[in-house]
């Protein structure tokens, strides 16, 4: 429940984080409720291997820099409500394998070459009816997704397409 534009006795963007930082792997950022956007410093923590931002009521995009954390392999993002759009930089996610969007309600669509993240195993993202699923997704290989009834109809259209693709229906 932190609030991020609280003064304090220093300034965080003073602090060169991924300097200070080298080896950072994982950041979790739970209820900021006034976070609206993410601070640049984030993409340049090239060791980030997670990055979990979660119940930010107020975030409505990602940095379009967020391609540059080639070692990110889970992505979570879920119950950011105002969330609209993931960067299209995001089909530079190498090395993720997992993505979470789920009850992200205001997000439209995901990056047109989403389909270029062959490792991509697993997308969570059940009340995510409204997203609209580009066709690149087609391309990725092995995929399992976690969804409700409604965005569970947004991938059974690709199921004769995506030859293992595996539906599974969130609790």
């Amino acid at each position: 429940m932190c609030r991020v534009g609280l003064e304090v006795s220093y300034n965080i963007q003073e602090i060169a984080i991924p300097e200070a930082l080298p080896s950072l792997q994982e950041i979790d950022i739970n209820y900021c409720y006034d976070l609206d956007e993410l601070p640049d410093w984030v993409c340049e923590v090239v060791s980030l291997k997670k990055l979990s931002i979660t119940n930010c009521g107020k975030l409505s995009v990602l940095p379009k820099a967020t391609g540059n954390l080639s070692n990110l392999e889970v992505l979570r993002l879920c119950s950011c409500i105002n969330l609209y759009e993931l960067p299209e930089s995001t089909e530079r996610l190498s090395n993720l394998r997992f993505l979470d969007i789920s009850d992200c309600l205001a997000l439209q669509k995901l990056p047109l070459e989403i389909g270029k993240l062959q490792k991509l195993k697993k997308i969570s993202m059940r009340m995510c009816s409204g997203c609209e699923l580009p066709n690149s997704v087609k391309n990725l290989g092995k995929l399992e997704v976690d969804c409700d009834e409604d965005t569970r109809l947004l991938w059974e259209r690709l199921k004769p397409e995506m030859s293992i693709l595996r539906i599974l229906m969130g609790i």
